[in-house]
């Protein structure tokens, strides 16, 4: 079991991995790699075809659905199966003053609102919008999941698309996942201070948010604290939002971004992260969490960034060990390098000792 938050740059693409049981939240390529080559490793097969049971949309920007035809092109060729499409429920197209639409992003809401049309869907035609208070009993109707999976939807709340006053990003879908031992990861999209403040926090059920992971809303954005960027920066004593990291009471920090937090104004320029959201980060785990000040210690060790490669939390035992520094070929080189002992322990108890091993792809479980 593993989730592994790719380095993408300031886009967010993740892939959630257990037994028979593949997610990818948000895509978005790096360059070098488009989503489909960075999620497409970790397909599984079901009846004979490629197969991602959940693909997670947060909202319809395009560094979060970059790279969508790719997965739609192998659907049309009949080579992959998505299970079930889940989304924000915010319908770009019917914006008329939106004029940033994606290729990509037309493409996944052709696919929803075909799926949508379905009567009957099964497998590979389900898709979802789910709302604050579901539960992963509604959000994965129709799938089959792990049985210690929890799925808690935070955002958006019921009514809020493209027809309220929020835009796209205040209502990007925001949940907490969980396994056991994990104790959350909450995936915050590029949800805002306001809609924090206005839908997010007076909805929440005691305990609803905290998570032992965060990964930071909208790459390390001063959007999450405060509308008004120079504000957030001389907020005293305390920007509008900062109450939410008392709601989160997070542990670690990720930031999928193009680089470090910049930790000086003067570094900070037009695209996140932001040094205004970096101050007000600091500042709660100085007081929560014993990291020293920013002067000695910068980026604490608890802080993890896709800047420095991909960023895996991966089970082992009842423990999530995390790795900064993740790669498919590394994993499948520790693979080897653990069946080999084990088959080497077997030869030498006579057969005994070697673990019953299933194969699928690169993936071993």
């Amino acid at each position: 079991m593993k989730i592994v938050h790719f380095k993408v740059g300031n886009g967010n693409c993740c892939v959630v991995e257990a037994s028979d049981f593949v997610m990818a939240v948000d895509l978005h390529g790096n360059g070098e790699e488009s989503s489909f080559e960075l999620v497409s490793s970790h397909f599984r097969k079901k009846d004979d075809k490629d197969c991602l049971d959940v693909l997670v949309v947060t909202h319809g920007d395009r560094d979060h659905c970059g790279g969508y035809k790719d997965f739609q092109d192998a659907m049309d060729k009949g080579e992959l199966v998505i299970g079930k499409i889940i989304h924000q429920g915010y319908d770009r197209t019917n914006d008329e003053d939106d004029e940033s639409c994606s290729d990509d992003y037309e493409c996944l809401q052709k696919e929803i609102n075909s799926r949508e049309k379905v009567k009957d869907p099964t497998f590979g035609d389900l898709v979802g919008e789910p709302k604050a208070g579901d539960k992963v009993v509604e959000v994965m109707r129709g799938l089959t999941y792990p049985s210690d999976m929890l799925f808690d939807v935070l955002s958006p709340v019921d009514g809020d698309d493209e027809d309220s006053e929020y835009d796209v990003n205040d209502v990007s879908l925001v949940f907490r996942l969980d396994f056991d031992h994990l104790d959350g990861l909450l995936f915050a999209g590029d949800s805002s201070s306001k809609y924090w403040q206005e839908k997010i926090i007076p909805h929440l059920t005691e305990g609803a948010a905290e998570s032992k992971y965060l990964l930071a809303s909208h790459h390390g954005s001063y959007s999450f604290f405060g509308e008004d960027r120079d504000e957030v920066r001389e907020a005293d004593p305390y920007p509008d939002n900062y109450e939410a990291l008392d709601k989160i009471q997070s542990k670690e920090l990720i930031v999928s971004a193009n680089s470090k937090f910049p930790t000086s104004r003067d570094q900070s320029g037009d695209q996140p992260p932001h040094y205004a959201a970096y101050k007000w980060y600091h500042q709660w785990y100085e007081d929560n969490r014993n990291v020293k000040n920013k002067k000695v210690d910068p980026h604490p060790k608890s802080w993890h960034y896709t800047s420095d490669g991909n960023i895996c939390l991966e089970k082992d035992g009842k423990n999530w060990k995390l790795d900064n520094d993740w790669s498919l070929q590394k994993a499948q080189s520790k693979n080897a390098q653990k069946l080999g002992a084990a088959h080497k322990v077997g030869a030498l108890s006579g057969g005994l000792g070697v673990p019953k091993t299933r194969y699928y792809a690169s993936r071993t479980f």
